[in-house]
């Protein structure tokens, strides 16, 4: 396995490298900027069928504060490919590999933010290693069965039985069309067109490598892991979190609709919530000021404790955000 993709977003990385699972599996992993007294890891997991070519804003803002760690599943980016697709493509897979990359990285807690399918993955680690989580930020995901809820309608969820046996035994269709679509130009506007991103705000740039990695991956592997996303929840675990977390929803969010944020949030005691003003699925790129400068403000306050170390900026957005949404 060679050096993780991406470097024309990222940079150099500060430290990266393999951890080795129990089982044989090695997974890829990057961190950027250094541990700084007093200040959390960053811990950031990706969405369903992503690498880790979202983060770069994040990355950029928070390595100059301390650590960022990213890292990719089995079967994306530089990790290793699953042997047993039905075994190792499981939320609870992802957070023990997680666990293990942690070790391996020398990180002993962190906040986690999950983007997408990344919510389900931070709050089973929340579930399995909760001694390494300081805090939560999910993001523009759901805590279970996401598939259900999906476009606002359980039709996906009833017609992915059937999707899920063609794509994974005749998978070279789909992947072609995938592969003609990474190299079109009109990815972007057809996404726009569609709600799936916010087109005034989302860059050709960040869509590229998204398009790319998705024609590259292998489709039984997103597959499978679709099939267990929409299977898996921590829906019974909300009530019982005692760290602080801080919920991002996105105001025209398609895939994950907003009322799942509010729902999440209400059952998690003590949480927090902000809601992206016009942010689709993609706001982590659309509107990387606001969610890096609202995290922030949430670790500094929530996870720190500094509440004299605020941001007057952060602080702002929020305010605006919450009495824009309140209902």
């Amino acid at each position: 396995l060679g050096p993780m993709a991406y470097p024309e977003l990222f940079g150099p990385p500060t430290r990266e490298g393999q951890a080795t699972t129990p089982d044989g599996a090695r997974l890829a992993w990057q961190v950027f900027g250094h541990p700084r007294r007093g200040w959390p890891t960053i811990v950031c997991s990706n969405g369903l069928g992503c690498s880790t070519f979202f983060w770069h804003y994040l990355a950029h803002y928070f390595s100059t504060h301390t650590q960022v760690l990213i890292w990719d599943y089995r079967g994306h980016g530089d990790s290793s490919a699953p042997r047993d697709l039905q075994r190792e493509l499981t939320m609870e897979q992802c957070a023990d590999d997680l666990a293990t990359v942690l070790k391996d990285a020398g990180v002993e807690r962190g906040v986690f933010i999950g983007h997408s399918m990344g919510v389900q993955v931070i709050l089973e680690t929340y579930r399995r290693h909760r001694h390494l989580v300081a805090g939560l930020a999910p993001l523009l995901g759901t805590y279970g069965k996401a598939i259900e809820t999906f476009f606002n309608t359980n039709l996906i969820a009833k017609v992915f039985p059937a999707v899920f046996h063609v794509a994974t035994r005749v998978p070279w269709p789909i992947q072609a069309v995938t592969r003609l679509a990474a190299r079109s130009s009109l990815t972007l506007p057809l996404a726009s067109l569609t709600g799936m991103v916010n087109g005034s705000m989302f860059s050709p740039r960040d869509i590229k490598p998204y398009m790319e990695n998705l024609a590259a991956l292998d489709l039984r592997v997103f597959m499978n892991m679709a099939r267990n996303v929409g299977r898996h929840t921590t829906e019974d675990i909300l009530h019982s979190i005692h760290v602080p977390v801080l919920v991002m929803g996105g105001e025209k969010d398609v895939y994950t609709p907003l009322w799942l944020s509010k729902q999440m949030q209400q059952r998690i005691p003590n949480s927090e919530l902000l809601i992206i003003p016009a942010g689709s699925h993609g706001a982590l790129v659309e509107q990387p000021e606001l969610i890096n400068l609202r995290l922030e403000k949430f670790v500094r306050e929530r996870v720190m404790g500094h509440r004299d170390g605020e941001t007057p900026s952060a602080r702002a957005l929020e305010e605006s955000s919450t009495d824009r949404f309140e209902s």
